[in-house]
């Protein structure tokens, strides 16, 4: 019905926005997230002071569900730069049209 295709549009727009908008991201959003996941599934990476053992400060849960995905990639051999890097973004947007 009208509903589905306006889920369908949202998630679609949301996927293109999360893609290909070109802004400023906080830093935080890469140190606390993406980069821990990238670091603990390809062993390559930066992470801060909070995630060493010794302080061990933040629960792996939120970058964990990135880790997934880059695991999912490197099982598949997909791991590619591209996709390595688009796949995030996607996530958010489609987690943030969840709730449609």
């Amino acid at each position: 019905g009208v509903g589905k295709v306006v889920l369908l549009f949202v998630v679609g727009f949301r996927l293109i926005n999360a893609v290909s908008v070109a802004t400023y991201f906080d830093p935080d959003e890469y140190w606390q997230s993406i980069e821990v996941a990238h670091k603990a599934v390809f062993g390559v990476g930066f992470s801060t002071w909070e995630w060493d053992n010794a302080h061990q400060l933040r629960g792996f849960l939120h970058p964990g569900i990135y880790a997934l995905l880059y695991y999912i990639l490197a099982l598949l051999r997909c791991d590619s730069p591209f996709l390595v890097v688009y796949i995030w973004p996607t996530v958010v947007a489609r987690s943030a049209t969840s709730c449609l």
